[in-house]
């Protein structure tokens, strides 16, 4: 069980960082008051019953308000301590002096205060309305929770926020005719207060104090009123290098030599998936071996009958398509032998999750936590369950899907991508690609359950390819500090125009037992995390469709610049309202000044749709406008000052080629290439939308060959434009 700390040690903690505390004295079992000073006759106290795991005094009938007298506290400490010890460990009884504190006007005061540890993002102060009503604040009135990670956020950030909140406002003074608590200068000094503590919690091994109330007394001074706490059974951050010393980014992306074990005879074998897949790689056969016992070469490849042969002929990575017994046993000889593979790719489940029986997953890891410890030749493991992985410039698939189930098509247009994903989960990587046909992807790869390389080392390899510029995450699971690394990342690689696209998967917030406090009642994991990763600039996203089209989005504009002013023309009166409702709520729609307007009035005219349409932003050019209609339009608002300019596309109009789109020289595809030419020539940036069904995929098609991003509906597009205007993207 984890170490409880109660009030009194709160205290100490608070008073060694020069944080004041409430005037105190504690008096352990049977002890009598006699000759103490901290306290006259009369004066207001309050007795506190302290107990180990103790966490709600007043739930247990350990908190009185009193009068003070020796002979009084004295008598309740012993009946406390009668009572409690029948289901706690006594600890002592805490005498504090109630303190008058200052109040404005029928305003909630008291703030709640948390430091807690969170094992992806590190040490985190946490602050909101407090009191008994704490975790109504939250969840009835809406009051959200400040958090601050310490390692991300300064005081200076912290007091700003505060400033905008509703505690800070009442607080510092930022609601009419009320001139506040304290002043802004006392608020900084405590925040800085509070991070030295958190340094302090870290070093110590603390998992978290909390403090509620924490209230202003009437001559200023900023008072914690009480307070828990509880110590880790977890290690700090884990301060791993990001990638193991022996591996770099080329081998993971651009690996020269592969060996597979677990191909058998059974065709439909995982290991025959794979060993097939292989086959059709630009690695050339020599560089591929095969490792079976029975030695056994097939189609043409080299095998091997263990993995010794290994050491005299090292390869880049090794595929493990084998139970987990033996995936094991395989890596512990590849280090007895100290070599023979850098990258270990582990296929099957079984090893560090539920299904794990045998510890194969803990075996595992002390053994390469050991071993690097030492410095000694370690291995890199990408997995388990990792479904494999996709190397547009290599051609190379390790998925065990067969091509007949999952087509994957390599190319120019996928070997020069600027675009890579990665994925804990397999399924959802694969139906991504599957349903995504048109996405060019460079790099794709499946790290499972990472028992050792993790999600942020992966995007590292890829950003430090100079050609990516977008790499999606998909994670269902943060390892121990890896928020923070995504941030280092961020902080790194945004900067020179690259961007990251993550969903997470599992937001629900757990809540945190009794022990735990407040904290987790009033804000789960999951929005500490999009706080954090979204004030670094990364763009978290909420759902599967945002997660492609801001792929897509930033695929084809990775030079992003904030968009301030939108135009639309479109065919379609729905489309068109949409529109405007969208961007006019967001204040994005273009403004016509008076020689746009002239400019769009004599399009209306040379194209023949006078009385039918009216210059306007959003512009409805109605069915009755053809591919010409539109460039006109289109080629109107260009001029301006607009920076994107939104094309909607109804294709079922027999004014539009839409169908039969065969040849490369189609009126759709001139139509698509002189789109582009237009934005390319004014330098904005164009999307296009085409809501209709799978008949017309080939239409869309043409526009995303000429790097126009497309989107199924206006919907699609405008709730991926939410993230671009809500993040530093």
């Amino acid at each position: 069980m984890k170490k409880f700390i109660h009030e009194t040690e709160v205290y100490r903690i608070l008073k060694e960082h020069n944080i004041d505390v409430v005037k105190h004295l504690a008096i352990k079992s049977k002890k009598k008051l006699t000759g103490q000073t901290t306290f006259i006759e009369g004066t207001k106290v309050v007795v506190k019953g302290i107990a180990e795991n103790l966490w709600h005094k007043s739930d247990e009938g350990a908190l009185h308000f009193e009068t003070f007298s020796a002979a009084l506290v004295e008598q309740i400490a012993s009946q406390m301590e009668e009572r409690l010890q029948k289901k706690y460990s006594w600890i002592e009884t805490l005498i504090c002096e109630k303190m008058a504190f200052a109040k404005k006007d029928g305003l909630p005061v008291e703030l709640f205060l948390s430091i807690k540890k969170d094992s992806g993002c590190g040490y985190v102060v946490n602050m909101s309305l407090g009191g008994i009503y704490t975790e109504m604040w939250s969840k009835e009135v809406g009051v959200p929770l400040l958090m601050w990670p310490v390692k991300t956020t300064t005081p200076i950030e912290a007091l700003q926020e505060f400033r905008q909140h509703l505690a800070g406002k009442i607080w510092l003074g930022g609601i009419r005719q009320n001139s506040g608590l304290i002043k802004e200068e006392a608020m900084l000094a405590f925040l800085e207060k509070l991070w030295s503590v958190a340094t302090y919690l870290e070093k110590n091994k603390i998992e978290f104090i909390e403090v509620n109330p924490v209230a202003v007394s009437e001559d200023g001074k900023i008072l914690p009123l009480d307070g828990v706490g509880q110590y880790c059974e977890i290690e700090g951050l884990d301060s791993k290098e990001w990638l193991p010393e022996n591996v770099n980014a080329s081998t993971i992306l651009s690996p020269k030599k592969v060996a597979i074990a677990g191909v058998s005879k059974k065709k439909e074998s995982f290991g025959n998936k794979i060993f097939t897949n292989l086959l059709k790689s630009k690695i050339a056969k020599e560089n591929i071996k095969i490792i079976r016992p029975d030695g056994e070469s097939m189609e043409g490849v080299e095998c091997y009958m263990d993995i010794s042969s290994l050491l005299q002929h090292p390869v880049d990575a090794l595929i493990l398509a084998l139970p987990a017994p033996l995936i094991t046993k395989t890596i512990m000889d590849l280090c007895v032998q100290d070599g023979g593979a850098q990258v270990v790719y582990i296929v099957a489940g079984g090893i560090g999750d539920g299904a794990d029986h045998g510890s194969f997953g803990l075996q595992l890891r002390e053994l390469l936590n050991s071993r690097r410890a030492k410095g000694m030749w370690t291995p890199a493991i990408i997995g388990p369950n990792s479904l494999g992985v996709v190397l547009s410039p290599l051609s190379l698939n390790t998925l065990f899907i067969s091509q007949k189930k999952l087509p994957i098509v390599f190319g120019e247009a996928a070997s020069s991508s600027n675009i890579g994903i990665i994925s804990q989960s397999g399924a959802f990587f694969i139906t991504r690609l599957s349903n995504e046909s048109d996405l060019q992807i460079k790099y794709g790869m499946c790290v499972g359950n990472q028992l050792d390389l993790s999600i942020s080392q992966m995007a590292k390899a890829m950003l430090s390819d100079s050609a990516i510029d977008v790499v999606g995450l998909y994670i269902e699971g943060f390892k121990d500090g890896e928020v923070l690394r995504l941030v280092e990342l961020a902080l790194e690689y945004l900067p020179i125009g690259k961007h990251l696209i993550l969903y997470k998967a599992g937001r629900s917030a757990d809540g945190m037992k009794a022990a735990a406090g407040h904290t987790g009642a009033m804000a789960g994991d999951y929005d500490l995390q999009k706080a954090v990763l979204t004030r670094a600039g990364i763009c978290v996203v909420e759902s599967f469709a945002d997660f492609i089209n801001m792929i897509k989005f930033a695929g084809a504009y990775p030079d992003q610049k904030k968009i301030y002013s939108v135009a639309v023309v479109t065919s379609a009166g729905y489309e068109s309202v949409a529109s405007a409702d969208a961007l006019g709520d967001k204040k994005l729609l273009f403004k016509l000044d008076n020689v746009t307007m002239d400019r769009l009035a004599a399009s209306v005219a040379a194209c023949g749709l006078e009385g039918l349409v009216s210059p306007a932003n959003p512009i409805d050019v109605t069915p009755m406008a053809d591919e010409k209609a539109y460039l006109a339009f289109i080629e109107d608002f260009a001029q301006t000052k607009v920076d994107l300019i939104v094309v909607g596309a109804v294709p079922l109009t027999d004014r539009l080629e839409t169908l039969d789109l065969m040849v490369q020289n189609s009126k759709a595809s001139e139509f698509a290439r002189s789109i582009r030419a237009i934005v390319e020539k004014y330098n904005k940036k164009v999307v296009a939308i085409v809501d209709s069904g799978r008949l017309y995929d080939d239409y869309r098609q043409i526009f995303i060959r000429n790097g126009i991003p497309t989107f199924r509906s206006t919907q699609e597009f405008y709730s991926a434009l939410t993230h671009l205007l809500d993040n530093k993207f």
